[in-house]
């Protein structure tokens, strides 16, 4: 084999490999400024604060490292997305008690690893504390109709994010949520702390 090949053989090897490991951690990078964010329901999670109205210091269940994803600076969209519609996405939804009938939800936390004391937002929670659909696509749907389907978010300086779902205790849990993340050429330094679908 001549070292040409050789060498193209190692790197798609190598490309290889380094795509599995992303999709291990649950990161799918699509270019510079996009990535779908498998976060599983049973494996990473929060503590909450008072009556949940909070969230801080994520975890995983296995001890392993944290989903984590740096953003350039800029403005982006979070966009929960389901495998039907973006084949990057794993999941359509997550049920909080695997043993209720009504505890399925897309509600997610997104943290900066600069500061893990409080959640930067909270996404795609139509219906606040321990309350759920009766499936993945209803909760889905629910966010949707809701108006809670997408946060906007302006980062002024690259900033690497910590993402985890809205519970704490994860043994009882089904399935995770997928949310796209998306730089947009838009509203540079706005901020508001409006609905979910308006510019933070």
């Amino acid at each position: 084999m001549s070292m040409a090949r050789v060498g193209l053989v190692l790197a798609l090897t190598l490309a290889v490999l380094t795509c599995s490991s992303w999709a291990r951690q649950g990161v799918v990078p699509l270019g510079s400024r996009s990535a779908v964010i498998n976060i599983s329901a049973t494996e990473y999670g929060a503590q909450p604060g008072p009556s949940q109205s909070y969230w801080y210091s994520p975890f995983t269940q296995d001890g392993g490292p944290l989903l984590e994803y740096t953003v350039q600076a800029g403005t982006y969209t979070f966009r929960i997305v389901t495998p039907s519609a973006n084949p990057n996405a794993t999941y359509t939804g997550w049920s909080f008690n695997q043993n209720d009938s009504n505890a399925w939800v897309t509600h997610y936390l997104v943290f900066t690893t600069t500061n893990m004391a409080v959640d930067l937002f909270q996404g795609a929670n139509p219906l606040g504390v321990d309350a759920g659909y009766a499936n993945a696509a209803a909760a889905f749907e629910g966010a949707v109709t809701a108006g809670d389907r997408i946060t906007y978010w302006y980062f002024p300086e690259a900033t690497t994010l910590i993402f985890a779902v809205a519970d704490y205790a994860l043994t009882d849990n089904l399935d995770g949520v997928s949310v796209e993340v998306f730089r947009i050429d838009c509203c540079a330094g706005s901020m508001n702390t409006g609905s979910p679908d308006t510019i933070r």
